[in-house]
């Protein structure tokens, strides 16, 4: 890599060494195969880039795939809502703050749920004790 950065060469030198590493990496006998196949096609494709996309392996995602993709996000997005306006019922304000922590390890999450599961259970036993009515507690 350093002979790359190397400004002392001639720019023939550089190109040679580039190509020497494509070569060492089998990069110009896989291209020189995927040409080989399109120029022989008896049926030549509408999109040539699309032809050595497939052939290294890149498969496009095929439009049905991708709006379906589409469709459960959009079914994720209203259930995260649905899911927020209930906390927000039980009184936990700032869900976001308090239940998505990028950092947060295994252990933090079951300390937030063993929190939720409290703040249901002291719901539930004021609800006893209330005769079904709800208050609202401020932490």
């Amino acid at each position: 890599m350093e002979v790359f950065l190397n400004e002392e060469l001639t720019s023939e030198a550089k190109k040679d060494i580039r190509y020497a590493y494509l070569r060492e990496c089998g990069i110009t006998d896989k291209l020189n195969d995927i040409f080989k196949k399109l120029l022989q096609a008896g049926v030549r494709p509408d999109n040539p880039l699309d032809f050595i996309r497939e052939e290294l392996g890149d498969k496009p995602i095929p439009t049905e795939t991708f709006e379906n993709m589409e469709h459960e996000l959009d079914d994720a997005h209203r259930e995260i809502r649905r899911l927020r306006s209930i906390l927000k019922e039980l009184g936990v304000n700032n869900p976001d703050e308090q239940f998505h922590d990028a950092e947060a390890g295994p252990d933090e999450f079951d300390n937030v749920a063993s929190e939720f599961n409290n703040s249901l259970t002291i719901t539930e036993i004021n609800d006893d004790h209330t005769g079904g009515q709800h208050t609202q507690q401020t932490s």
